[in-house]
């Protein structure tokens, strides 16, 4: 589900810095977009999936670059659909911790991707000394320790049922009342007239029960390590360079460099034109030219390495023994308690680390010669001829005039200017674009005929595009 962050409030982003809301957005060319006010977080994958701008606007997070405090959106437009894509930054939900579980096995971590080597020419023109640094790698192998696992040994306390018949005593007492007719004397009449208590006490068994502990049996577990040779095979990289000289460049002639385009015939309008007269001068300059080198190519080689590395395995072993023993204070009877014992093994590992071990310096000796320049001078010659005054054909217009205003009922004499308005145009500029043109045109037609530009923009556009057509086809 597509949810925005400020509508979670249980939610919250891992990492403040996180946090683009507020920053300025813009695209590959630096043209800004807006600024991010919104998050929408995907609450299936916890991860933020879009960008939503001032403007309402949504853009990809996948596609979104983070910058030195601003963003620059790298995809193929801005979208207005809120249609989750891949997901940026995690979020987290604001709850409880759970109860840590056991710690699983997890396997070797795969080794790095090797880095490929680019290719980079370059052209170094003006710099008259030059070292090119040629490096070798060097692989160290070490070894970490990573866990395999463990054993987990948890004790509980266990009741089973004891049943067994005790005999029992009890007493009871019983009192009777028996009559007596016997005469005491004076003495005895006296002792038998003191008041007293006699007391006589039942007694009643009862089952007592009295536990004992021992130990019965015991547990052992003992972790045990062992050593292995892993062979651990590489490659290393070293810079190779080869020299080759360039051939020397074809160096243009003076015919070459002074040869210019033939003008074209350009029609002239309006009541009067200024054609320039041009009188050429000669500054006489430098200018560099290829005239061959020397090529430095470098290449990227790899050597293998072999190595074999000792490598540690830890193993827990897990022996019941049968005791009977009393237990003593250590030995916390009847308590449930729980015992981990972890196991891990070391894995190799590759450190490659690379030196300059060479240079190839490569130096420019500058040397200077003297030249003698001949070279010719021009100027305009300008030549007149008549040329035959153009017709305005409006036969050419029949199907726009109606199209556009036959229904008005406005007169082909009334629209006809406008349409020689527009050819005029064409004649007086190169310009293909007619959005360019337009600003150009309306002013100059608003000069003569205020307010009726937007009545009669169509036919001066007419009249430009058949003119067009006809330069572009000839």
């Amino acid at each position: 589900m597509q949810r925005a962050l400020s509508r979670l409030p249980s939610w919250a982003l891992d990492h403040r810095e996180e946090d683009l809301r507020g920053w300025p957005v813009r695209d590959v060319d630096g043209r800004p977009l807006g600024r991010v006010t919104e998050l929408v977080v995907d609450t299936d994958t916890h991860h933020v999936s879009e960008l939503i701008l001032d403007d309402g606007k949504h853009l990809a997070a996948h596609e979104t670059l983070i910058g030195n405090h601003e963003l620059r959106y790298s995809g193929n437009g801005v979208r207005k659909a809120a249609k989750p894509l891949v997901a940026a930054a995690p979020v987290a939900k604001a709850v409880a911790a759970p109860a840590p579980a056991p710690a699983p096995v997890r396997a070797a971590a795969p080794p790095p991707a090797p880095v490929r080597a680019v290719r980079q020419d370059m052209a170094v023109s003006d710099i008259a000394d030059l070292v090119v640094p040629l490096v070798d790698e060097f692989v160290e192998v070490g070894k970490r320790r990573v866990p395999t696992g463990g054993l987990h040994v948890e004790s509980r306390i266990v009741e089973k049922p004891f049943d067994q018949d005790v005999g029992l005593r009890e007493e009871h007492i019983r009192v009777q009342r028996r009559p007596s007719n016997q005469t005491l004397s004076f003495a005895d009449a006296e002792t038998r007239f003191k008041e007293g208590t006699v007391e006589m006490l039942a007694m009643s068994e009862y089952p007592v029960v009295d536990k004992r502990a021992r130990v019965v049996e015991d547990i052992a577990v003992n972790r045990a390590a062992s050593d292995r040779a892993v062979h651990m095979r590489d490659t290393v990289r070293h810079t190779e360079a080869s020299v080759q000289e360039i051939p020397v460049g074809t160096r243009p002639t003076m015919a070459e460099r002074q040869a210019q385009p033939r003008g074209e015939a350009r029609t002239i309008t309006g009541d009067a034109t200024t054609i320039p007269v041009v009188r050429e001068e000669m500054t006489v300059g430098k200018k560099q030219y290829d005239t061959g080198g020397v090529r430095v190519t470098t290449r990227v080689t790899a050597r293998p390495v072999d190595e074999t590395i000792t490598c540690r395995e830890e193993k827990i072993n897990v022996q019941r023994r049968t005791v009977d023993r009393p237990i003593v204070a250590d030995d916390e009877a009847y308590r449930d308690r729980v015992f981990d014992l972890d196991a891990s093994v070391e894995e190799p590992y590759l450190t490659k680390t690379a030196r300059v071990v060479e240079e190839i310096r490569i130096h420019k000796d500058i040397t200077e010669r003297v030249e003698h320049i001949h070279d010719t001078l021009r100027n305009t010659d300008v030549s007149i001829t008549e040329r035959p005054a153009s017709r305005f054909d409006s036969s050419f217009y029949a199907d726009h005039y109606r199209q556009f205003y036959g229904r008005e009922n406005i007169p082909m004499e009334t629209v006809a200017p406008a349409y020689r308005f527009g050819e005029e145009i064409r004649r007086r500029s190169a310009e293909t674009d007619w959005v360019v043109i337009e600003t150009r045109a309306k002013p100059l037609w608003e000069q003569k005929n205020p307010g009726t530009w937007e009545r009669y923009k169509h036919a001066i556009r007419a009249g430009w595009e058949r003119l067009e057509r006809r330069v572009t086809n000839k």
